[in-house]
C-alpha cells in the first residue's frame, strides 16, 4: 500500500487544488474501493493506494475527461464550419502542436502521450526512500522532480527577471543578494495537483473578447473540509463548456424568445455568483433551510479574484475579497423573500443617452460594476451616488409591478431603513418627497447634485428649500400640460420629509447619511420614470 498525506498550504490556489484532487480520487474510490481510499479532515487529505497500476489508469482517464470538460469549449470555425476545441482564455497554458486537427496542451499533465509515464514517475517518487530534495510549495521531501515550477502549475510563479529578482536575502556580511530561483524544486505531488486545478469545475470565470484580460474566482479557506462542502454544493449547478462565463442569467426577449446574459466585470461576477450560490445552498435535501444555517455551514465570505492578462506574458493580479456580513445577510434575506438582488436590480439597470434615449453601453457597465461593488462592500451612500445622471446619460431601470413594490419594501427596507428604526409609513413619506425632487430635477438637474453633495442636515434642508421654490414654476407648467401626477408635487411632501430629517437626521452620524442616500435612490428611480414618460410623449 502507498499512503501519503496532503496538508493545507495556506495558499488559496494550492488549497483549492488539493480539494480538487481529493474529489478526483474520491470519485475513483466510490467506483473502485479496492484500488484507492481517501479521507478528508480540516487540515489533511489522506490517500491510500492499494493497486498502483489501476489507480494510475483510472486517474489518467479522469484527467483527460476533466480536461475536455472544463478546460476546453467547442467552437465552430467560421471558415471551415468544423467544430474546434478551444482553450478557455483564463487558463494559463500554451497550445502544443495540433493532433489530427484538434488543439492540444503543451503541459504534460494534460498530454495524452505524456500523462501515463508522468503518473508512473509520480508513483515511483511516492514509493522512493531516497528523498533528499525539499518542495518549495509543500515543504515535503521528494526524490526527483518531474517538471519545473511554472505558471501552469502555480500561476503566481514567474521567470521574468524583473519579478523573480525581488526574492532576496542577507548574506553573512549583511549584504543583499538574490536568492536562487527554485524552479526545479517542486515535488511530483504538487506538480500534478497544481496543474490539475485548471480542470476544477469549481472555478468561477468570466472571459472577455478583445479586452486584454479574463478573470476567475475561487473560495479562500484554510479549512479543506469547509472548502469541499461549499464547492461540492455549487459545482454541479454551474454550466459546462461555456466560453464567456459559467455564471449565466436567463431572460425573456421582447420577441418571447429566451436570451442569456453574463456579468460584466469583477464585482458583478462576485455578486451574481454569490446570489446563485446562496440560492442553491438554501436548499438542503429538497427542503428549504434558513440563511443563518447556510452561513454557519458554508461561510461564503472569503474569496480570491484573479485577473489574467491575454497574451504570452501572464503577470497576473489577485484580489482578496472579504464579503461584508451585511452584504451576505442582505442577499440571503432577499432570497428568503423571493427577491433577487442581482437578477432583479443590477441586471435591469442601464445608463441611457440624454439625446436619443438609447443605451450607453460603456457607462452601463460602469454603473453595474459600481452598484455591485457597493452592495458587496455594504456602501449604501456609494450605491445612491452611482445612480446619479452623468453628463450625457441618465440612470434607468425598468421593473415590473411586483419588483417596483419589492424594491422599497424589501430591498431598501432591509438594507438600511429597518436598521434606522423607521417604519414603512415613514418610508412612504420619503417616497413622496422623492417624487417632488425628481419632477424638479427633470428640469433642473443641478438641484439633484446639490442634494447629493450635502454634508450635513443644514445643507440638505437648504437644497430641499431650493426645490420647494422650484415647484411653483414646475406646477404651473404641469397644470398647463394636464399632468395627472400633479397631486404629488406639493409643499406638504417636502415638509413631511423635513420633519423626518429633523427627527433622525439631527442625530448625525449614519442616520443623516442613510436618510439622504435613501432620498437620492428614490429620486433617481422616479427621475428615470420622468425621463421615460417624457420620451414616450415626444415619440407620439
Amino acid at each position: 500500500m502507498i499512503k501519503f498525506v496532503i496538508s493545507t498550504f495556506n495558499d488559496f490556489w494550492m488549497d483549492n487544488a488539493a480539494e480538487n484532487f481529493y474529489r478526483i480520487v474520491k470519485e475513483i474510490a466510490e467506483v473502485e474501493p479496492e484500488v484507492v481510499e481517501s479521507d478528508l479532515s480540516e487540515n489533511n487529505i489522506e490517500i491510500r493506494i492499494t493497486n498502483k497500476e489501476k489507480f494510475a489508469s483510472f486517474l489518467k482517464d479522469k484527467i483527460i475527461s476533466r480536461r475536455d470538460k472544463y478546460i476546453f469549449f467547442e467552437k465552430e470555425d467560421t471558415k471551415t464550419k468544423l467544430i474546434n476545441n478551444v482553450k478557455k482564455d483564463f487558463v494559463i497554458m500554451q497550445y502544443g502542436t495540433k493532433i489530427k486537427g484538434k488543439n492540444v496542451l503543451k503541459e504534460q499533465v494534460y498530454s495524452d502521450g505524456d500523462l501515463a509515464s508522468l503518473l508512473e514517475e509520480l508513483i515511483k517518487d511516492l514509493e522512493s526512500e531516497k528523498k533528499k530534495k525539499t518542495c518549495v510549495l509543500c515543504n515535503r521531501s521528494f526524490a526527483k522532480s518531474i517538471g519545473n515550477l511554472k505558471q501552469s502549475i502555480y500561476p503566481f510563479s514567474t521567470k521574468i527577471k524583473s519579478l523573480s529578482g525581488i526574492r532576496t536575502e542577507l548574506d553573512s556580511d549583511h549584504n543583499i543578494q538574490q536568492m536562487k530561483d527554485y524552479f526545479d524544486n517542486v515535488c511530483p505531488v504538487c506538480y500534478v495537483v497544481g496543474a490539475l486545478e485548471w480542470s476544477d469545475g469549481g472555478i468561477i470565470y468570466r472571459c472577455y473578447l478583445n479586452s486584454g484580460k479574463s478573470i476567475f474566482l475561487l473560495p479562500s479557506y484554510g479549512d479543506l473540509k469547509k472548502l469541499h462542502q461549499l464547492k461540492s454544493k455549487y459545482i454541479s449547478r454551474l454550466p459546462i463548456g461555456e466560453s464567456r462565463s459559467n455564471v449565466i442569467f436567463k431572460f425573456k426577449k421582447a420577441t418571447g424568445e429566451e436570451g442569456s446574459t453574463v456579468p460584466v466585470g469583477n464585482n458583478t461576477l462576485m455578486l451574481g455568483f454569490l446570489e446563485k450560490a446562496i440560492d442553491e445552498c438554501l436548499v438542503e435535501n429538497e427542503n428549504r433551510i434558513s440563511f443563518w444555517e447556510v452561513r454557519k455551514k458554508y461561510g461564503l465570505d472569503s474569496w480570491v479574484l484573479v485577473e489574467v492578462p491575454s497574451g504570452t506574458v501572464k503577470n497576473i493580479r489577485q484580489h482578496h475579497l472579504k464579503i461584508k456580513d451585511n452584504a451576505l445577510n442582505l442577499i440571503g434575506l432577499m432570497l428568503e423573500n423571493k427577491f433577487k438582488t442581482y437578477e432583479q436590480i443590477i441586471y435591469k439597470c442601464n445608463m441611457r443617452y440624454m439625446e436619443d434615449n438609447s443605451i450607453f453601453w460603456e457607462e452601463t457597465e460602469v454603473l453595474k460594476e459600481d452598484m455591485a461593488r457597493c452592495i458587496i462592500n455594504d456602501a449604501y451612500d456609494g450605491f445612491a451616488s452611482a445612480m446619479l445622471p452623468r453628463k450625457k446619460a441618465y440612470f434607468d431601470i425598468f421593473l415590473d409591478k411586483e419588483e417596483r413594490e419589492n424594491f422599497p419594501n424589501k430591498f431598501i427596507y432591509e438594507w438600511r431603513w429597518k436598521k434606522m428604526g423607521l417604519t414603512k409609513e415613514e418610508l412612504e413619506r420619503l417616497s413622496k418627497a422623492a417624487e417632488v425632487v425628481a419632477k424638479v430635477a427633470n428640469e433642473h438637474i443641478g438641484d439633484l447634485y446639490k442634494l447629493d453633495k450635502a454634508r450635513n442636515l443644514t445643507e440638505l434642508l437648504e437644497g430641499l428649500q431650493q426645490i420647494s421654490k422650484r415647484t411653483i414654476g414646475v406646477t404651473e407648467r404641469k397644470e398647463m400640460e394636464k399632468d395627472q401626477n400633479i397631486q404629488y408635487l406639493s409643499f406638504k411632501s417636502l415638509e413631511d420629509f423635513s420633519e423626518l430629517l429633523h427627527l433622525k437626521g439631527s442625530m448625525g452620524g449614519n442616520d443623516f447619511k442613510n436618510l439622504k442616500s435613501t432620498l437620492m435612490i428614490f429620486a433617481c428611480m422616479k427621475l428615470a420614470n420622468e425621463k421615460r414618460n417624457r420620451n414616450k410623449k415626444e415619440e407620439k
